[in-house]
């Protein structure tokens, strides 16, 4: 599931998959109550939401409980929030579906410390090979 603001090419990147990548990402546009394979959440230029925490955070966790739903509907068993700065890391270079699925049975969340990218300029072209 993607919530995607001020990212105007993220369809049309998205487009650009193989068909069978694409058949695994949820975009949805809030004009649709149904998720579709192909749509987009994001304000317009006039209603573009504010960039403060407190408003963040408020639509992350709006996006969230959504996504939560739409997991259970779908029969999805594992939901991770990852921001696009942010980078999902296994030393041991597993997959995060294997980490999840060895998880015992009576575990319903995990916890999988995240690296957020943090770089000096808009001038670094890999910011977690760079950092």
């Amino acid at each position: 599931f993607i919530k995607a603001e001020d990212s105007p090419d993220v369809a049309t990147t998205l487009q650009q998959l193989p068909q069978d990548f694409q058949a695994k990402v949820t975009l949805w546009d809030e004009s649709h109550s149904a998720a579709s394979v192909i749509g987009l959440i994001a304000e317009d230029k006039d209603n573009r939401p504010q960039d403060d925490y407190s408003t963040l955070q408020d639509r992350q966790m709006t996006a969230m409980a959504r996504a939560k739903e739409e997991c259970v509907r779908m029969g999805i068993d594992w939901l991770i929030h990852i921001d696009d700065d942010e980078l999902l890391y296994t030393p041991q270079q597993r997959k995060i579906g294997d980490l999840l699925a060895a998880m015992p049975s009576q575990f319903n969340q995990a916890y999988l410390p995240n690296v957020e990218a943090v770089y000096e300029s808009a001038k670094v072209k890999s910011c977690f090979m760079e950092t």
